[in-house]
């Protein structure tokens, strides 16, 4: 008798940056500069990226991370000194 095929496994993780939790407007002001698209994200736009990992538009997408932050990672590591890394 032959074993029976392996259950087929998707597996993602959706990381969300921040969210529209600041009671402080100073303190979303200063959040949102450091943000590429200048603005915090809104619950559909993390929702929206929920939505295409369990539709059938990423059937073929497996084993992923998407990480929702609007570009704060990557203004974060643009604005970081990194002079110790530069080839001399």
């Amino acid at each position: 008798m032959r074993d029976p095929e392996p259950a087929a496994v998707c597996s993602h993780a959706e990381t969300p940056g921040t969210a529209p939790v600041y009671a402080d407007a100073q303190a979303r002001a200063q959040r949102e500069a450091r943000v590429l698209l200048q603005r915090i994200a809104q619950s559909e736009d993390i929702t929206n990226v929920l939505s295409f990992l369990v539709g059938s538009d990423a059937a073929y997408v497996n084993g992923t991370e998407l990480l929702v932050d609007g570009g704060l990672s990557n203004g974060l590591m643009g604005s970081l000194n990194m002079g110790g890394w530069l080839a001399r």
